[in-house]
């Protein structure tokens, strides 16, 4: 799998190569929308970046890839965020406006 940043795009053995810009798109709107979820639930602006996770492929990025606001990986490391550029941390007190949101949000099932 190939990410330039803007899609990704793939080959099948004896078919042409196959290129997609949907995943990507719907990656940015589900995180507009949880930015705009949070920060509103919490009253301040929550940055929030979105990441489409792609278990099992090998993901190359180009460099626009690599800089693009959406993060494509396989997602095998979960440290694979810490080499990202991903935008400050949160203080404490946005923390858990954050943290309530969610769990009034998505309780837990018992």
């Amino acid at each position: 799998m190939v990410y330039d940043g803007r899609s990704l795009s793939y080959s099948q053995p004896g078919k042409e190569r196959l290129v997609e810009t949907k995943p990507i798109e719907q990656a940015q709107r589900q995180a507009q929308w949880l930015a705009n979820f949070l920060s509103k639930a919490a009253g301040d602006p929550v940055p929030v970046v979105p990441v489409l996770a792609l278990p099992g492929w090998f993901v190359e990025r180009t460099d626009e890839g690599r800089r693009a606001e959406v993060i494509v990986d396989n997602c095998k490391s979960p440290g694979f965020l810490l080499k990202r550029r991903v935008r400050g941390a949160m203080d404490d007190s946005l923390f858990r406006r954050v943290g309530h949101a969610l769990t009034e949000r998505y309780p837990a099932a018992n």
